[in-house]
């Protein structure tokens, strides 16, 4: 009889714990952790199973998300850079809305809202708002 071990966080019922609760947790899952870490020179998108060597864990990316992800980090840092070595400010968007409401008739983005620019708390949970602002 083959005799499974199932890690405690694994097993136990659903809630928030900490770390500290769960050492183990946190050694099973600190591989995770460095596979999202946004560190660039150690980006991968799969890690060694914490139980089982011989098997490997593919993270698999949910690209709507990534555009909402995107959006709230140049919303909250103002800026981000293209790998063309551009950089893409919050500001121009914020310009451009501003052109764009005060233009009578014709607007070369006529979608572009306050909610796309300058999204409340509930709205920046939004991953259509994010997507929509991602194609104007």
């Amino acid at each position: 009889m083959v005799e499974l071990h199932i890690p405690p966080a694994l097993s136990a019922p659903r809630r928030w714990r900490s770390y500290k609760e769960d050492e183990e947790a946190a050694i099973c899952w600190q591989p995770l952790a460095e596979c999202v870490s946004g560190d660039i020179a150690r980006v991968s998108t799969s890690f060694e199973h914490p139980c089982d060597s011989s098997e490997v864990i593919q993270v698999i990316i949910d690209p709507p998300h990534i555009f909402k992800c995107i959006r709230n980090n140049l919303l909250k840092a103002g800026k981000f850079l293209l790998p063309s070595d551009k950089e893409v400010q919050h500001f121009h968007f914020e310009a451009l809305l501003d052109y764009e409401e005060q233009q009578a008739g014709l607007r070369a983005v006529p979608k572009l809202t306050k909610a796309h620019i300058r999204p409340n708390a509930f709205q920046k949970l939004s991953v259509k708002l994010a997507v929509q602002a991602s194609l104007l």
